[in-house]
């Protein structure tokens, strides 16, 4: 049971972009790491909790007129990813270890 981070990925890209930040500029607003932002932009790790709530905030703060899909398509996004990571997390602590 695997979730698509990608569409979360765009997501994050989109939004960085449209602010005409870098994935550096992104890591020291949001207090991820550089490397943090690239694996997620490039759908290479599932965001966690905290992933969503330092970026919603920051880019909530920063909220720019021509962001891709909005500030509630945001939130929306952001609620739904944070759902998904909770029923991966606790899929993953039903399962039965090997």
């Amino acid at each position: 049971m695997g979730v698509d981070h990608s569409d979360f990925a765009d997501f994050v890209r989109e939004h960085r972009e449209a602010r005409r930040w870098s994935r550096s500029e992104l890591a020291r607003r949001s207090g991820l790491t550089q490397a943090e932002i690239s694996r997620l932009e490039s759908a290479k790790r599932m965001p966690t909790l905290r992933h969503v709530r330092y970026l919603a905030s920051v880019f909530a703060k920063t909220r720019q007129d021509g962001d891709p899909k909005g500030y509630a398509t945001w939130v929306a996004k952001m609620v739904n990813i944070g759902d998904d990571v909770r029923r991966e997390v606790r899929a993953a602590r039903r399962a039965p270890v090997a």
